[in-house]
């Protein structure tokens, strides 16, 4: 299964502030739309009016939350007065919220661009690092991300969100002490943090439990286990990764190329690290974790898991936002789930009334504690996964996943890609199992 972390939409929300107006001078290089630098206008009473004309335009298209309108009229307004300090602060700002607002529409990319054309406006403005920094996170861009983070701290170093945003890029580079550093900072700064505290407390329990794992890496994998207690596991864990690398790859004409971490633990190891309930058989969090009781044992269960959870790997570098039942189906269809049981589950769900519209489905599985809940959910994912896999082959996948990446609409994604409404095949699907 996999757990989503959406703490960059939260950022976004929580962070979007008044803007202030200040009325100072600095000159601000502008270029022509052929590149070469403008010629300063001359200083007249004409040119002052009118600049201050643009910049009221540019004002009140900026209240109009018009962010691209508002930014052509400071910009001309600037090419009249190219010393003007208000007017270039005017202009950074205008491109920020622009920035916001892409980045508010998951357009990463194109919040990105926006974010970086602020920074070259006005470098002096701390928020603006760190939404570059949050947008190159989400990017997965870890060097930048950090880079905007430590920017950041340097302009505000009583930043908080910068020191706890920081955490999760060190984290997700396996600098595990390093992050435990900085979010401790941030809840020195903000000791309310609730999210800086849950990242804390995951990241000590991990700390105490891993803190004697030995480590194997190769290619395209990194694998942390108790060598005392399974001293054979790397290498036969490696083999089944190496398989999963390959045929989910295929499978779905992808292969990251950013290593992923795979943990190896205990049942209570697991517990104690993941707080998951009791039916989770593994999960991918942004490493692959997996409880092991007998490995010689389990061998044949625990490369089905393995392959399940790295399916959400290469899932998750297609496109962050795919659902919650696509990407459970999907995982279960590679790693070679029962599909007749899943059907079998379902015709009885059915008659109770219990298989829900997958427009309904939950964005999290993790949440449910009921199991048979739990069973029904998983049950109707492959099932329709492996339905749709059967009209149109495995390939269609890789251009849902492409294309809702691109897009963020999974309606018009799916139907793109089906040549048919999700509405009207899930109506098809449901004749097969009622």
């Amino acid at each position: 299964m996999t757990r989503s972390h959406r703490r960059c939409d939260r950022i976004v929300r929580a962070m979007l502030a008044a803007i202030t107006f200040a009325a100072t001078a600095l000159a601000h290089p502008l270029t022509d739309g052929d590149g070469t630098p403008p010629q300063p206008a001359p200083v007249t009473d004409e040119n002052t009016r009118r600049a201050l004309d643009l910049n009221q335009d540019g004002l009140e298209l900026f209240a109009k939350e018009k962010w691209v309108e508002a930014a052509v009229a400071f910009e001309r307004a600037l090419k009249l007065m190219p010393g003007n300090e208000a007017l270039r602060k005017n202009l950074a700002h205008a491109q920020f919220k622009d920035g916001v607002k892409h980045l508010d529409e998951k357009d990463v990319e194109g919040a990105r661009s926006r974010f970086r054309r602020a920074i070259a406006t006005d470098d002096k403005i701390d928020q603006f690092h760190l939404f570059l920094g949050v947008a190159a996170y989400q990017a997965k861009d870890d060097d930048e991300a950090q880079a905007e983070f430590r920017r950041t701290l340097e302009l505000d170093p009583k930043s908080a969100v910068a020191h706890e945003n920081l955490g999760h890029v060190l984290y997700r580079n396996n600098r595990l002490e390093d992050a435990i550093a900085e979010w401790e900072k941030a809840l020195e700064i903000d000791p309310k943090s609730e999210s800086a505290k849950a990242a804390l407390e995951k990241a000590r329990r991990e700390r105490d439990v891993e803190g004697k794992f030995l480590r194997d890496r190769v290619a395209h994998f990194e694998i942390a286990y108790d060598g005392d207690r399974d001293p054979l596991v790397s290498t036969q864990v490696l083999e089944m990764l190496d398989e999963a690398y390959y045929r989910v790859g295929s499978d779905l004409s992808h292969y990251p190329s950013t290593p992923t971490s795979v943990v190896i633990y205990s049942q209570q190891e697991f517990s104690s690290v993941t707080a998951s309930h009791g039916w989770v058989g593994g999960l991918f969090d942004g490493k692959i974790r997996v409880p092991v009781k007998n490995f010689a044992r389990q061998k044949a269960g625990l490369a089905r898991t393995l392959m399940h959870e790295y399916t959400h790997v290469v899932v998750a570098s297609l496109c962050s936002s795919c659902p919650t039942w696509l990407n459970e189906g999907l995982a279960q269809l590679e790693e070679g789930a029962d599909v007749g049981e899943a059907d079998a589950t379902l015709r009885s769900a059915a008659k109770q009334g219990s298989v829900r519209a997958f427009s309904k489905i939950p964005a999290s599985f993790a949440s449910i504690p009921d199991p048979l809940e739990v069973k029904i959910l998983y049950a109707q994912s492959l099932s329709f996964v492996r339905w749709l896999h059967d009209r149109n082959g495995s390939y269609s996948f890789h251009e849902l996943l492409v294309t809702l990446a691109r897009t963020k609409d999974f309606e018009k994604s799916f139907q793109s890609t089906f040549h048919e409404t999700i509405g009207n095949l899930e109506e098809e699907w449901r004749q097969t199992i009622e």
